[in-house]
């Protein structure tokens, strides 16, 4: 088989397991689509088509043929609940929209392959991540450039430390007083003894305790002095393990089913460790593919309005769970603008689809268009639950091309000063 053209020679790529016995499940039919072969590798996935050879007689001699190939951290595998129609099934999220389902022939082959490939994915980021780190301490010519840890630990910054340091009132308040404290061969070692077992800590997902020891090793190494060659190699070992440690939480909170437990002590986390900025980015873009997922999976048959109230519920509900889930991880005031910049976007972009769906030349039905408007403005005020108004924004948004300000009020006008019985006699009406 040749698959250069999916996965291209790199040194060090290779092949850590095949399974055969597997097919791909229609995501429409949930019927078997074609057999086929998965090459696991050390940083990707490639699926394989197994097709029968049309050049000879004997028909159990198949080719196999390349059919897609994605990178471990692009896709995460999901084991399916076995029912009596359905049995070792896998689910695939590709990264950011696109699911398939993969089933194998036996229980055994589908463990194993979970396994593996959860390994491969840990190891492929950790690997990354000492990658990103070894950059990190390239760059220490240039202050800005260094994460936090670095900043806080090198000596350029140590006096701005111990500023902040003063200021939060530790229980040390006199600390920048003092003269910088001599660290025993002893010490040096009980912390390089530390980076250690941060490796073990990470490897098994002790995330709180990696992170106390990330802090220890802070605590440890300000305002100290010790042979300059020797903490500075402490330095970059510390850095390497924040830097995976990080990339291992991220991971979990950018989860498609992460729960909201776990998101509040994964921001807790990233924001002890100095990432406040990044853990807020990661888990709004999370939140916006999860958008983009759930109103994909909707599906269309014809009833404009049917499909518009189950969109705007979608939307709106995700909307608002979002900023719960945000201001229960995020406690900080100042971080509250970057949601409302994010709701709003959302919100914009449900209007977005609305107009291409509602006002389409075909489709300007004053009857269909009045029930869309409906459905709209009634889920948008959800959003007044987790303190956000968009009311005014959305009207905004969903003004009609080419039809005056004055008819698009009208549809308003006329929607409040309909009865219960005039709506129900609305609502019976089809699309």
């Amino acid at each position: 088989m040749i698959f250069q053209n999916f996965v291209p020679l790199e040194p060090g790529r290779h092949i850590i397991r095949e399974c055969s016995n597997f097919v791909e499940i229609s995501m429409n039919t949930n019927k078997p689509k074609h057999a086929v072969h998965l090459f696991l590798l050390n940083d990707c996935l490639l699926i394989a088509v197994k097709k029968k050879r049309q050049a000879t007689k004997d028909t159990t001699k198949i080719k196999l043929v390349a059919d897609r190939c994605w990178s471990l951290d692009d896709v995460s595998l999901i084991d399916m609940k076995d029912t009596d129609g359905s049995k070792n099934f896998i689910k695939v999220l590709k990264h950011p929209t696109d699911q398939f389902i993969f089933q194998s022939s036996n229980a055994e082959e589908k463990k194993n392959l979970m396994n593996m490939t959860k390994r491969a994915t840990d190891e492929m980021m950790s690997a990354k991540a000492v990658k990103h780190a070894d950059s990190v301490i390239n760059a220490q010519n240039n202050q800005q450039q260094l994460t936090p840890l670095i900043r806080s630990l090198s000596r350029r910054g140590r006096n701005a430390l111990t500023s902040s340091l003063r200021n939060q009132k530790t229980s040390s308040p006199k600390i920048s007083a003092k003269s910088p404290r001599e660290l025993s061969f002893n010490d040096l070692r009980e912390i390089e003894d530390l980076a250690d077992r941060l490796d073990v800590q990470i490897a098994t997902r002790e995330f709180d305790q990696a992170v106390e020891s990330i802090e220890k090793a802070k605590a440890a190494l300000t305002n100290v002095s010790a042979d300059a060659t020797r903490l500075d190699s402490i330095r970059v070992k510390m850095e390497d393990r924040v830097v995976r440690l990080s990339y291992a939480i991220s991971r979990d909170l950018t989860n498609p089913n992460v729960k909201k437990t776990q998101v509040q002590k994964c921001v807790k986390w990233l924001l002890r460790l100095g990432y406040g900025e990044q853990a807020r980015e990661q888990f709004l873009s999370a939140r916006t593919n999860n958008i983009r997922i759930r109103t994909k999976q909707l599906k269309f048959e014809g009833d404009i309005p049917q499909y518009i109230n189950e969109l705007s519920l979608v939307h709106f509900t995700l909307i608002k769970n979002t900023c719960d889930w945000y201001s229960a991880a995020f406690k900080d005031i100042k971080m509250s603008s970057g949601l409302v910049k994010w709701a709003k976007e959302e919100v914009e972009h449900y209007a977005s689809m609305f107009q291409r769906q509602v006002y389409s030349a075909h489709n300007r039905d004053d009857k269909i268009v009045r029930r869309c408007l409906k459905y709209a403005r009634d889920h948008c005020l959800m959003l007044r639950e987790v303190g956000l108004d968009f009311k005014f924004l959305l009207d905004t948004l969903l003004q009609l091309d080419g039809i005056s300000r004055a008819a698009n009020n009208t549809v308003y006008e006329s929607l409040s000063g309909l009865t219960e019985e005039e709506e129900d006699l609305l609502d019976s009406y089809g699309a």
